[in-house]
């Protein structure tokens, strides 16, 4: 058995059932995705793109088929719409330990920056493609670094040094400041996952 396919599926399953006996205009209110009461929809962006989510079923789609909707997005875009507040950011963005505190912060570093530097650091070109597929635009810090909307009104940088014959490849992913109102410390694995995922494949 895979089990983390199954933990997977077991968090969107149980997000689907709160998020159908949720009241969708009240969902609408603080999270800042639209809601069509017509046709039974959310409306909200990722990746700068639009995704869709049915109600009350909780089934993501994303017409066009630009960005695949799997089990870790449905479940973390479901969960935002149920306790995400959309605010618009201040400018700043942070690190993990500096919006969520230390804990944790090792474990989505070595996850996370280390995953994104040993995936991107000797192709730096795939890394400046995948983020401009994903909408990123290019920042003048580190050598290579991108800002990508992530979910609506929250963005992400990623920065990447490629390292040489005195460091290694390094990473750094930065979260805009309107992140905790968003999601909870312990969301922001699965922010990256879907992150990460989505570099992977564009």
């Amino acid at each position: 058995m895979d089990i983390t396919f199954d933990r997977k599926r077991l968090r969107l399953r149980q997000e689907r059932a709160q998020f159908a006996r949720a009241n969708p205009e009240a969902l609408q209110r603080h999270s800042g995705a639209v809601f069509d009461a017509d046709a039974g929809l959310f409306a909200a962006q990722i990746f700068g793109k639009k995704v869709r989510v049915t109600w009350p079923e909780g089934e993501v789609s994303c017409p066009g088929g630009e960005f695949v909707a799997g089990d870790e997005f449905s479940a973390l875009l479901l969960g935002y719409l149920m306790r995400g507040r959309c605010v618009a950011r201040t400018g700043s963005f942070l690190t993990y330990a500096e919006l969520w505190g230390q804990s944790g912060a090792a474990a989505l570093r070595c996850q996370s920056a280390q995953r994104l530097a040993h995936g991107f650091a000797q192709t730096p070109e795939n890394f400046a493609r995948a983020c401009t597929a994903l909408g990123g635009m290019p920042l003048p810090m580190a050598d290579y670094a991108f800002e990508i909307p992530f979910l609506e009104a929250l963005r992400v940088q990623l920065l990447l040094w490629e390292g040489g014959d005195t460091f290694r490849p390094a990473a750094e992913i930065l979260f805009s400041d309107n992140f905790p109102l968003a999601f909870e410390a312990e969301d922001a694995p699965l922010v990256c996952s879907v992150l990460l995922r989505a570099l992977e494949q564009a």
